[in-house]
């Protein structure tokens, strides 16, 4: 970040830019990023009378380098806050404003009040899959997503897909375990097992169904990853985790 503009200066870039027919703060905050990137796009630090004293220009003190910086951060924080505003769903609006404005910035209620019966866990996979995008912001929240998906893994046999720049680290922390090729190659082992005791080669029967049940596995995992649910994680403060969860249709 530049250390200018700041201050007085800073309000005075603000002042000029902000709209007057604005319905919210949030459509302020927008139209004001988005009009400091096209008004100063160039990056050159233009002059600006302070009020009172129309011959004093008070941008004077700020290094051309830090204004053509600040320019272009607003040009990033235009897009981030156009893109929150106009978000209709509140989850992934509000996650949108906290990564902008910072982890003091409330978080939209999850989609249900926590729950430990199956029951309601139920009911929040169906709520979930009706709504289709939910984001998850907070470890009460994540802890909330972590018992959902491992009963949608286990009533829908699902599978999860991460998002390849999720943490390793919150990715471990859900821990989510849905790899129907592990599964089905147990119960394939199983399986085997049970031909092999009326045989006189039971590993040969173990080993051989099992690679079958794995194949058969892989191949419907590989199926269901299309209908199944993507999750993306990330930080919006060092210890505020949020998870990204785009639920598809199921089998």
């Amino acid at each position: 970040m530049p250390e200018h503009p700041k201050s007085y200066p800073l309000e005075r870039l603000l002042e000029e830019c902000c709209p007057d027919d604005i319905d919210s703060v949030a459509e302020g905050i927008a139209r004001t990023l988005e009009e400091l990137a096209r008004r100063y796009r160039n990056g050159k630090r233009p002059r600006l009378a302070g009020h009172g004293v129309r011959d004093q220009d008070v941008l004077a003190r700020v290094p051309a380098a830090d204004f053509a910086t600040f320019v272009q951060l607003a040009a990033s924080a235009a897009v981030a806050a156009r893109g929150a505003l106009d978000d209709d769903d509140e989850q992934s609006s509000a996650a949108a404003w906290r990564i902008l404005l910072g982890p003091r910035f409330p978080t939209s209620p999850t989609v249900s009040e926590p729950s430990t019966t199956r029951s309601n866990t139920d009911n929040l996979i169906e709520e979930l899959r009706q709504r289709r995008h939910v984001v998850f912001t907070g470890i009460e929240e994540i802890r909330t997503l972590k018992r959902i998906l491992e009963r949608a893994v286990e009533v829908l046999d699902l599978r999860i897909e991460w998002d390849p720049s999720s943490p390793p680290e919150l990715r471990d922390h859900i821990g989510v375990i849905g790899l129907s090729a592990a599964r089905w190659g147990l119960m394939g082992a199983g399986v085997g097992l049970a031909i092999g005791a009326a045989t006189s080669v039971p590993r040969k029967w173990m080993w051989g169904v099992a690679v079958l049940g794995a194949l058969y596995g892989a191949h419907r995992g590989a199926t269901q990853v299309r209908e199944g649910w993507r999750l993306r994680c990330w930080y919006i403060a060092p210890d505020v985790p949020c998870v990204e969860v785009i639920a598809g249709s199921s089998s």
